[in-house]
């Protein structure tokens, strides 16, 4: 218990200012700021037709997140927690920082490997920081951006990395049940908050330049047992807001904009940093006299003291951003007014986040705009007083290269009014609405709406006849071979010739209507040396959920033969749904060497659409079919 109890005592004491900046205020307050940013900053930098907001989002979204802070695995818990998105986004600032051991480890990366070509945290402030490793038993050897990317084996562990918030995100647009969206949605962005704290690190020179400045008594006391970084301990959380609209670098901001991964943002915001800034323990160069770092790691060549602007007046080494903001990047006023050895104070640790903040925050809102998939919304058709369809498509980048299919809401705008008309259902990526109300010449837009992120269809305008032409797709399967499902299913098909197992494909119109009670479609189609002409033509009851009678003739005209057959079918009941069993019988002439497998899809003029499906079964050559209500 003795030794145990020294550990913790330890422990509590080693990590207790080891992370950047504080993360019960500062980062949830940076990443506070970053949305707030992002807000504004991103309209017009998102694709077409697609916006972001979630501040002024009340909706609570339920999920894990840290309800007990620790400084080890064994003394932090988590919990679940109901949070608005905005606050999942601060608590990911937060909870990347827990437990606060683990954390403290991890959250380093020096984009020039100055130590060995290590970029994770070799640097030792003190002697007894080899307690960092006992909650992980060996060093981790693991670098800031692997863990907060999660795309290495090592960053891999890292439950709330980027990875796994994409995952999140692309689940919350493909799950259809509406509770399982929302629970996607909350740890996805949990992720992108735990992805923002450590972009906020990358802009905070300690954690860029293997610096590990522990400060187990705080600032003032600090250096008594550890090594603390003034810029770490004087951040102001209300500097996040306060230099919300600063001045940004303009060759930073040109790279983010054009960036295709959040990687390279935050890798780009780490060099800047390391480049531009000195860390207490590692002011370097010439000025009173030659000084050589603290820090035995810490000889970067830039910036070094004899490169900066140094004036006498204040005591002051200056330096001018391509921003235009002019940072004291630290002084040597000693007492007396003597010059000394270089420092950092409150004064230069404000000047430097003027211009550190500002540039996480364009970097935070283009990390946004990569973290959001990007979508198409189509309206494909519309038919007055009978139907409206269309697709939402993923258009595919390098943070999302696997296609996601969105399944969900859709809602039906008036592009005129800007209202409702209706909500419809999408399932993986397609959406078809029946007995919507519009009319020929209005226009009309199919909307997306999750996690804060609005996507808009291109405004469709309504034309044509009022419910009289429908369209009907249909794949085939012959002898017992199945044929590929036809991509868009009201304009092709696929036929397998039997002789040689070669595909081909074609494309035509299958058009047909009802007329009172009864359906009728007829088809062509012309594959090398076939040509088919078929026709279906069903008598549905009064209330159309029966089809009382159905024929379906196909004819086969080829150089040497020609073959028509007949199916026919009686009283099928709609809500039929096959499965091994049938419930009637299609007898058709010679089916057993037949067409044998059928989907079509039908619209009824009053909206109703219906699926038309048929199988065969080899042994004893019979079709069995139902029409079952989409």
């Amino acid at each position: 218990m003795k030794k145990l109890s020294v550990y913790l005592l330890a422990a509590g004491m080693c990590c207790s200012t080891v992370y950047g900046y504080e993360n019960t205020m500062a980062h949830p307050a940076i990443n506070n700021a970053i949305v707030s940013f992002s807000e504004n900053y991103l309209a017009g930098k998102l694709p077409d037709q697609h916006t972001w907001r979630i501040k002024s989002d009340r909706e609570t979204y339920s999920g894990t997140g840290v309800i007990n802070a620790g400084f080890s695995y064994a003394t932090y818990g988590e919990g679940p927690l109901n949070l608005t998105l905005l606050q999942w986004v601060e608590h990911g600032g937060y909870s990347a920082d827990e437990p606060e051991l683990a954390a403290a480890i991890r959250h380093f990366y020096d984009p020039t490997g100055h130590s060995g070509g290590r970029k994770y945290l070799t640097n030792r402030g003190t002697s007894w920081e080899w307690l960092y490793t006992l909650d992980n038993l060996l060093h981790p050897q693991t670098d800031a951006i692997e863990w907060s990317m999660g795309d290495t084996e090592k960053g891999s562990y890292n439950s709330w990395s980027l990875k796994e918030g994409k995952k999140y995100l692309a689940f919350a647009f493909e799950l259809s049940d509406e509770a399982d969206k929302k629970a996607s949605l909350a740890k996805a962005y949990r992720c992108l908050g735990e992805v923002l704290h450590n972009t906020a690190d990358m802009a905070c020179p300690p954690h860029v330049r293997n610096d590990s400045h522990a400060a187990p008594l705080g600032y003032t006391w600090g250096a008594l047992l550890g090594s603390p970084d003034p810029y770490e301990e004087l951040f102001d959380p209300k500097w996040a807001a306060e230099y919300l609209n600063g001045k940004r670098d303009p060759s930073l901001e040109s790279f983010f904009s054009s960036a295709t991964t959040i990687r390279a943002i935050n890798q780009k915001l780490a060099e800047f940093t390391n480049r531009n800034f000195f860390t207490d323990q590692t002011i370097n160069g010439a000025g009173y006299e030659p000084l050589s770092p603290i820090n035995k790691d810490g000889d970067y060549p830039d910036p070094r003291l004899e490169y900066l602007d140094y004036d006498t007046n204040d005591y002051t080494f200056y330096r001018t951003f391509p921003s235009g903001n002019l940072v004291k990047l630290c002084r040597d006023k000693r007492i007396f007014n003597l010059r000394g050895t270089p420092y950092i104070d409150l004064d230069c640790a404000k000047s430097q986040a003027a211009e550190l903040v500002p540039n996480i925050l364009c970097a935070g809102a283009h990390i946004i705009r990569l973290f959001l998939p990007q979508l198409q919304v189509h309206i494909g058709e519309a038919v007055a007083n009978d139907y409206i369809k269309g697709q939402v498509v993923h258009v595919k980048n390098s943070e999302y290269p696997e296609s996601i299919l969105y399944s969900g809401p859709i809602d039906l705008i008036d592009a005129t009014t800007r209202q409702s008309i209706a909500q419809l259902n999408c399932s993986t990526g397609d959406f078809i609405g029946r007995n919507v109300k519009f009319k020929n010449g209005d226009q009309l837009i199919a909307r997306v709406t999750l996690g804060g992120l609005i996507i808009e269809s291109p405004v469709y305008t309504v034309t044509g006849p009022v419910g009289t032409t429908h369209r009907l797709g249909f794949q085939v399967r012959i002898d017992g071979h199945y044929h590929n499902q036809v991509t868009r299913p009201d304009t092709s098909y696929s036929y397998e010739s039997d002789s040689d197992g070669g595909t081909y494909f074609t494309t035509g119109d299958y058009i047909g209507g009802f007329a009172n009670n009864t359906f009728t479609a007829n088809y062509t189609r012309s594959v090398p040396h076939i040509q088919t002409n078929g026709t279906i033509t069903a008598l549905f009851s009064p209330d159309r959920r029966k089809i009382v009678s159905l024929t379906w003739t196909e004819t086969s005209i080829t150089q040497y033969s020609n073959k028509t057959v007949t199916c026919t079918a009686a009283n099928i009941p709609l809500s039929y749904s096959y499965y091994l069993v049938s419930i009637y019988e299609i007898k058709g002439e010679e089916a057993g060497d037949a067409i044998v497998s059928l989907t079509a899809v039908q619209t009824a003029s009053e909206g109703l659409s219906y699926i038309l499906q048929s199988w065969s079964t080899d042994w004893n050559s019979q079709i069995y079919a139902s029409l079952t209500e989409l």
